[in-house]
Parts: C-alpha cells; structure tokens; sequence
C-alpha cells in the first residue's frame, strides 16, 4: 500500500513537472482604441516584473509614438507612462513588449502590441490601410462559378474567408463584411438560393456565432464569446448588377467594448455584363 502510493505521488509529480507553463501577460492597458484627452498610459502584468522600490529602470515596452513621455513602475507589476502634454488629435501611439522581457522569477513575458490614437478626421476619409486595436483580420476572395477568369461577370458566385485574431477574451463581437449593391448571399434557403454552392464553407477556431445576419449590404456574424486567438469564418454570395461598385470597410467590433476592434480596407469591385 505504501510503495502504491508512493508511484502515484511520483506519477502526479511528473504529471505536474510536464505540464505547459503558462506565460505572463499583460492582463490590462490602457487607453486602447479612439480616445480623447490621453496623459498617462498604463499596463499590469499577471506576475511581478520589478522589485518594488528598485530605482532601476525596466523599460517593458518599445514606444511608438510622435509625442514624448517617460516611464516609471508604480509597483512590481503595475508600469506607467506620462507623457509631458496633453495628447492633441491625430496622435497614433503603438507599445509593444520588448522582446526577452523576463519577470523577476525569470518566466518570459507574451508578446503583445496595443494602440491608441485620439482622433482625427478619418472617419470621414476612406480608410487606406488595415486598422486594429484588438482585432485583426485578413480578408482573401475566390471564385466559386466564373465566367472568364481573372474578371467578375453578372452572375459569378464567389467566397469570402475571414481569418481574425482577438487580442484578448471578450463578450458579444460583431463581424461585418460589405457585399457590392445587388448581389445576394447565399444560404439563406429563399426563392433560389443555392444550397449546394455553400456546402464547402468552412469554420475553424473555439467560436461559434449566436447570430448570422445575410442581408443585402453586408454579411454579419455576431458572437456572445470570443477568447483570444484565431478563428475562421466564410460565406458565399452571387453578384446579380453589373457596373463598378466601392465597399465600405471589413469591420470586426466588441459590441460593448467599441475601442476593441479592427478594420481593413476594401477594393473597388467592378462587375461585367455576361
């Protein structure tokens, strides 16, 4: 009886020996997203990265930012970074964890990047270049029925893939993808929708959406949970119009968090007659 306990206490032991660690992060940063009025920013981590009281300076992060500030620990785990004004508008700051930062303890700390910025005018421009500060996304187009390859003709059916990574666990998220004026996605099992054309759609990734809403301006997917990392989701649609159409931005939002989202740009769809 006792050599069996014996080989289960060391069993368990190595059991606990082999089990992944796992790594320190920074569990909250702020400001993150649009905001207004920024002076200080600051980030916990899950674990102690200074001694407290230590004057040695441990900088956590690498700054991106056009505006000067400086940093200090407010405690071991606890970094603060002032910066010397008032942030005007149209100020973008990025801090990303430098690489080898290590606890006291000696565990290495997660990669992560945030970012700010406080506001401007580019609501009311086009967006140029992917946005993400929570969220990012990759948004990739094939062609299902094609008429002429390498051009959209009225009629062609085609398939979006949208692979996003969440930079943390967050409740009720909205995915929202344009479609041109006309076209009609497919799977929603009325008049003559074609069910076949969708059945090669793929989900990948711990999500499920809650809501799935194919109207005639964009695909919308709404999730009640989404952890942190990867997930996949496609849909299909069919282009009915021809002419030359511009789409508003991909956009992925927490619902209840606005300044956790992402967004990337679209091009200018042009569809030819048949």
């Amino acid at each position: 009886m006792i050599a069996f306990a014996r080989r289960a206490s060391a069993a368990l032991l190595a059991l606990a020996l082999a089990a992944p660690a796992h790594g320190v992060t920074v569990e909250a940063f702020s400001p993150q997203g649009e905001v207004k009025g920024v002076r200080q920013v600051a980030a916990r981590f899950t674990a102690q990265i200074v001694p407290f009281g230590d004057p040695r300076l441990v900088e956590p992060f690498d700054v991106s930012c056009p505006e000067n500030g400086t940093g200090r620990w407010a405690d071991g785990r606890n970094w603060v970074y002032d910066f010397a004004r008032d942030l005007p508008a149209g100020v973008v700051c990025t801090f990303s964890i430098k690489p080898g930062l290590k606890t006291l303890a000696g565990e290495s700390v997660e990669a992560a990047k945030f970012s700010f910025s406080t506001g401007t005018s580019r609501a009311a421009l086009p967006l140029k270049a992917p946005l993400s500060t929570g969220y990012a996304i990759k948004r990739t187009v094939a062609a299902v029925e094609q008429k002429t390859k390498g051009e959209w003709t009225r009629g062609d059916v085609y398939r979006v893939t949208l692979e996003i990574e969440a930079q943390s666990d967050m409740t009720w998220v909205v995915v929202s993808d344009p479609i041109p004026a006309g076209a009609a996605i497919l799977g929603t099992g009325l008049g003559r929708d074609s069910q076949l054309l969708t059945q090669a759609e793929k989900r990948q990734g711990w999500v499920w959406p809650a809501f799935e809403e194919r109207s005639f301006e964009a695909f919308r997917a709404y999730y009640e949970l989404v952890p942190k990392g990867k997930w996949t989701v496609e849909y299909t649609a069919r282009l009915n119009n021809e002419g030359s159409f511009e789409l508003p931005s991909t956009r992925v939002e927490a619902m209840y968090a606005p300044e956790m989202f992402g967004e990337i740009p679209n091009a200018k769809v042009v569809v030819k007659p048949r």
